[in-house]
């Protein structure tokens, strides 16, 4: 309690301390299991998206968490939450079971890109979340500022761990240029929009740049890495026709 500043917040967090009528789902250990394990739980009850439903948000993501293929395409209508829920909830949830790992997040815009981490640092900062996972999540104010910048973000990683370069979600848009650095999860969210869909050359150069970046994920191996592509279909010869 004493990282709560006001006597709700207090109130909240004594309700999640273990106690002989705590519900197993309240306590530290229930918390963690739910967050790491229910994508749609995680996402409807944890991270606040209160207007996902169990008749079509559940079966997304459930077949999002445990479909076995490595490259999934999910396409959806605008307003869905599909980038709710793919792009954010899944990160979230990923960076709580692979603190070690890096992901790489790419839109049509480094903007975008930019816009859908702060909504996943946002989501870092949860108090229940940060209480539930000291060992990854930051605690204070001034070390989630210290680690929560504009396109990058770094968690707490294993001890013992061999340093690497990249940081746990870095961003990136379609005309930015692809350094060569090496992710084991790549996030493609809406890569393809109105703007670069109304020509050939557009459309060939989002096809281009989805291909250049398949180099970069490739942790461990190419055949093991995962990617989420997440998109609305804009032309019969877009990415995602190509895909």
């Amino acid at each position: 309690t004493a990282m709560c500043g006001s006597r709700a917040k207090r109130a909240r967090m004594i309700a999640l301390t273990p106690r002989r009528t705590t519900k197993f789902e309240h306590t530290k250990a229930g918390i963690r299991l739910r967050a790491q394990r229910d994508l749609y739980d995680l996402c409807k009850n944890l991270l606040g998206y209160r207007d996902m439903v169990d008749h079509f948000h559940r079966p997304m993501l459930e077949w999002s968490q445990h479909n076995p293929a490595k490259k999934k395409l999910h396409l959806a209508a605008r307003g869905t939450y599909k980038s709710s829920g793919v792009d954010c909830g899944k990160t979230v949830q990923y960076i709580l079971n692979h603190p070690e790992r890096a992901s790489l997040i790419g839109s049509n815009k480094a903007g975008n890109a930019e816009k859908l981490l702060d909504e996943i640092e946002g989501h870092l900062q949860n108090e229940v979340l940060v209480w539930a996972f000291p060992e990854i999540l930051w605690q204070t104010e001034r070390e989630q500022r210290d680690h929560f910048l504009k396109s990058v973000l770094m968690v707490k990683r294993p001890k013992g761990m061999r340093p690497r370069k990249e940081a746990t979600v870095e961003t990136n848009g379609v005309e930015g240029e692809l350094v060569s650095n090496h992710y084991e999860r790549g996030v493609f969210d809406d890569l393809v929009g109105f703007e670069n869909s109304q020509t050939r050359t557009e459309r060939v150069g989002v096809i281009d740049w989805y291909e250049a970046a398949q180099a970069l994920i490739d942790q461990p191996t190419p055949d093991l890495a995962e990617q989420d592509i997440i998109n609305t279909p804009w032309d019969f010869n877009d990415l995602i026709a190509h895909l």
